[in-house]
């Protein structure tokens, strides 16, 4: 079955009010299961060893990880699961199409998530490149601010120009430029004046 025949199906089911809030319910812790197996192979982590760094018991991780368990992680236990990998950890309310979406992305690879560590250069090389884009932007604005008059297209022209001296060398060198004036003598037709002049008859 394609992923658009799954997500139309779901979407059939979650018109009726009680299957959506069963759904909400099952849907998210698991989720969670899947993803918190996800991550701790993600690290190499064996669950003794994620149980070490979340200060809980191996069974406790075991437990986490079983979709079909009785005991459900409360958010106290989600965020020291969060600081013990090192992610973050996001928890709002959000639109059933979000919802619908992502419950067909369970792939392994799909929830897993790096580290702060691992991902840290990274966000620093967004950020500088929004920066860069940014002061772009407010460049290109200047001119349209020194005229004072947004909506006026020639002011606008005359300040980019004052701003920018390449931009009127540009221009002026895009001008059309005029063919040069024939200065050959064409014979005239017969009885055909110059200058307009009537023609004799």
């Amino acid at each position: 079955m394609s992923t658009v025949s799954i997500k139309r199906d779901l979407l059939n089911g979650l018109r009726d009010t009680e299957y959506r809030q069963a759904f909400n319910l099952e849907n998210v812790y698991t989720t969670i299961c899947f993803q918190l197996r996800a991550l701790r192979e993600q690290k190499g982590l064996s669950q003794a060893a994620l149980g070490r760094k979340a200060k809980m018991a191996q069974e406790r991780i075991s437990i986490l990880e079983d979709p079909n368990s009785e005991t459900k992680p409360t958010l106290n236990t989600l965020l020291r699961l969060a600081d013990a990998f090192d992610v973050g950890l996001d928890v709002r309310f959000i639109p059933f199409s979000l919802v619908i979406d992502r419950s067909t992305r369970t792939q392994f690879e799909a929830l897993q998530v790096d580290s702060f560590d691992d991902e840290v250069d990274q966000i620093e090389r967004d950020l500088n490149f929004e920066e860069k884009v940014d002061n772009a932007f407010k460049h290109a604005a200047r001119p349209q601010l020194a005229t004072g008059d947004a909506s006026n297209p020639e002011k606008e022209k005359t300040a980019a120009k004052a701003q920018n001296p390449e931009v009127a060398a540009s221009e002026k060198s895009e001008e059309p430029k005029m063919p040069p004036a024939n200065t050959t003598e064409q014979p005239l037709a017969h009885g055909e004046a110059i200058y307009g002049r009537e023609k004799i008859a």
